[in-house]
This record gives structure tokens, C-alpha cells and sequence, in this order.
């Protein structure tokens, strides 16, 4: 069963010239543009270019980064441009696919793709969100899919842990990731942590030194053997790219003045050099940075609320991710304050109030039983 009528969107999307598909994850977005994809080339022997924001997300549909065709273009002989995750795009990005719509005078036809409770933009105006979205809305250019495919588990997926304190610090962080991170490792399970673009006190750079520092890392703050990092640029083989900005690698080898290291791409198993400044720690991700990725556990810190809204899409995005569990901590001043009615809220999520961190240490494998 699939989630879209494939040949329907694309009666519409003829009809209509450009035409927005929206869904949770789960709901086999990815799966409709392949195929949809797939038909139009087979059957009508017409060029379809699909592209993304990301690398990641680009790959997982078998695309282009839209900075890549922004360099590069697209073929004369397209006759369809797919944007997956959508809503991510800013005023300059969504700019730029309009430029490529009147590329060759063909009348192009365009097909948006994406969930409306993910994370907006890095930075810039929500364009999609916005502006493009109520447009389409209005004029029966929108279609949404309902039944999720993905997830199945009838298990809450999320558990919110109100802890007794005011707020966070990288001594509360370091306290309870010190309990939790050894039984997932031990568990040999993949797991990452999330931050929140503007935490100011604790950011990426900081948790990434505290998970170190919780790993019995011999150097928290700089490159060792064994470390998680993203590459934070494309890396190529012959002219051919094997790892993209934002995979993920683990360092093989350090040279003695640490300005060059040996980093193995998950992706495509290579060894491949690179300058210390071509990659970044990877056992925390910026929330916006997050799509694409999946592990089994996530852990998420909530220091504070800024946009209720936004925090919303962050917490969706946050439980899609984690392919068994997310354990969010959230300081009991805060969730008393501002975010106990909007997670109850949320049925996938289940709350927890620890007593006091002796009372985590004796609960935390019962806690982490999954």
C-alpha cells in the first residue's frame, strides 16, 4: 500500500504546474518522489531533477543539493524539479529553485515536498512556511498524506524527564549524560545529542567537550583516535564525491601536529585526509541540523523557550528521529512554567519527574529499558 496516489499527483501536477505534497515522517514522502520519479522517466522519457537543502536529504531521494545546482544548473532538457524537504528552504534558497523554473524557457513544473512541524530554516525568512504554503493552500494546490508507514510501535517514543533543577548547566548535563550514555553504549546502541541553536551558555561546541569528557575521551577538546566528526565539506575521489557536508566519519589517525587527520566515511568506507578544519565533533547536532538523521536513541536537553511554535516543530522533529527512543531532560522550573500543557499535549511523549538525581542513578536502567 502506498501512501500517495502516485498517478493522481501527477495528473495534478501536470495540470496545476506546481503542486506541494505534505506528511509526517512516516508517511512515505521520500518513497513518492522515487517513484514518481522513476515513472515519469521510464513512461514519458522526460528529465526529472531532484534536489534538497542538505546532502544527506539529497541522497536519501537521489538528488542534488540545491547549492550544487546553484553552481551548476540543471539540464536543458528538464521538465520537472522535486525539492524535498521543503520547508527548510529560506527566501534565498526558494529563490534560487525559481531560477532554475525559467531556465531554459520550458514551462517547468515543480513539486514540493515536505512537513510543515519540521524545523524551519537554519537562518532567513520561512518562506515555505510563510508565504508558499497558505498560497497553495488557498488555490487546491496542496496534498496531504495521513497514514504513517514508518512507525508502526504503538510505544511511546518519547520520555520527558522534569529533573529538579532551575536550569541547565554543563555540570547538570555532564551528571545525568553520565549515567544514561554508558548503558546505551553498552547496549551497542547508536544514539546522538541535540542541542538548541540559541542556547548560548551550553552550545554544540560545549556538549560535544562534555560527551568527550562522559566517553572517557583521553582529550575532550581536541581530535583523538575513535572520535565521531562531520565532514563539513564535500570530499572526492578522482573528481567522483564520496562523503558530503554533513556525513559522518570516525577518526582513524592524528598527525603528531594535529593539523591533519585520517577520517574513515561511514558512508563510503574510505580513508581520506583531511585538514582538522574540514570536519567538526559529531556526537551533537544543532536541532535544525538534525534532519536526515536517524539513531536509535536521541538526547535532547530543553534549556529554555523562546517560540512556543517552534519549539513544537523542534520536539516533532526530535521524536521522528530517534528509531526507538528520544529522553529529554527539561529543568522542572521551566516545564511548570511554560511546557507542561503543551506536552501532555503530545501523545507520543510520556513524563517522568525524578525525584532527585540520586533517585535517576538507582531508576536509570529501568529507565533506559526499551
Amino acid at each position: 500500500m502506498k501512501a500517495f496516489p502516485t498517478r493522481l499527483i501527477e495528473s495534478l501536477l501536470n495540470e496545476k504546474k506546481i503542486l506541494m505534497v505534505i506528511g509526517k515522517a512516516g508517511t512515505g514522502k521520500t518513497t513518492l518522489i522515487k517513484d514518481l520519479a522513476k515513472r515519469i522517466k521510464e513512461d514519458k522519457n522526460k528529465e526529472v531533477c531532484i534536489c534538497a537543502l542538505s546532502g544527506r536529504s539529497s541522497d536519501q531521494v537521489g538528488g542534488s543539493t540545491i547549492s550544487y545546482l546553484e553552481k551548476h544548473g540543471i539540464s536543458n532538457l528538464t521538465e520537472y524539479i522535486f525539492v524535498d524537504e521543503a520547508f527548510t528552504l529560506d527566501l534565498f534558497k526558494f529563490n534560487s529553485i525559481i531560477k532554475l523554473l525559467n531556465n531554459n524557457g520550458k514551462n517547468i513544473k515543480l513539486l514540493l515536498v515536505g512537513d510543515p512541524e519540521q524545523n524551519p530554516p537554519p537562518q532567513g525568512f520561512e518562506i515555505i512556511r510563510n508565504v508558499v504554503y497558505p498560497i497553495l493552500c488557498e488555490y487546491g494546490c496542496v496534498i496531504e498524506g495521513v497514514q504513517t508507514y514508518r512507525f508502526k510501535s504503538e510505544i511511546k517514543k518519547a520520555l520527558v524527564l522534569v529533573i529538579p533543577v532551575s536550569f541547565l548547566n554543563k555540570e547538570t548535563i555532564s551528571s545525568y549524560l553520565r549515567e544514561i550514555l554508558p548503558i546505551l553504549e553498552e547496549k551497542k546502541m547508536s544514539w546522538f545529542v541535540t542541542s538548541t541553536l540559541h542556547w548560548k551558555d551550553v552550545g554544540t561546541v560545549e556538549l560535544n567537550k562534555i560527551v568527550k569528557e562522559v566517553l572517557g575521551k583521553e582529550n575532550p577538546k581536541d581530535f583523538e583516535v575513535g572520535d565521531r566528526v562531520i565532514f563539513r565539506r564535500n570530499l572526492t575521489i578522482n573528481g567522483i564525491v564520496v562523503e558530503r557536508t554533513g556525513y559522518e566519519g570516525i577518526v582513524e589517525e592524528v598527525s603528531e601536529d594535529g593539523k591533519t587527520l585520517i577520517v574513515k566515511g561511514l558512508k563510503s568506507g574510505e580513508s581520506l585526509s583531511v585538514k582538522r578544519s574540514e570536519v567538526v565533533l559529531g556526537y551533537v547536532f544543532e536541532s535544525y541540523n538534525t534532519q536526515g538523521r536517524e539513531a536509535d536513541c536521541i538526547i535532547s536537553f530543553i534549556p529554555c523557550v523562546k517560540n512556543i511554535e517552534e519549539l513544537k516543530r523542534k520536539l516533532k522533529v526530535a521524536l521522528t528521529r530517534a528509531r526507538l527512543k528520544t529522553f529529554m531532560f527539561v529543568p522542572k522550573k521551566l516545564y511548570e512554567d511554560s511546557l507542561r500543557e503543551l506536552l501532555l499535549s503530545i501523545k507520543e511523549i510520556e513524563i517522568k519527574e525524578i525525584k532527585n538525581f540520586h533517585n535517576f542513578k538507582k531508576e536509570v536502567k529501568e529507565i533506559t529499558k526499551i
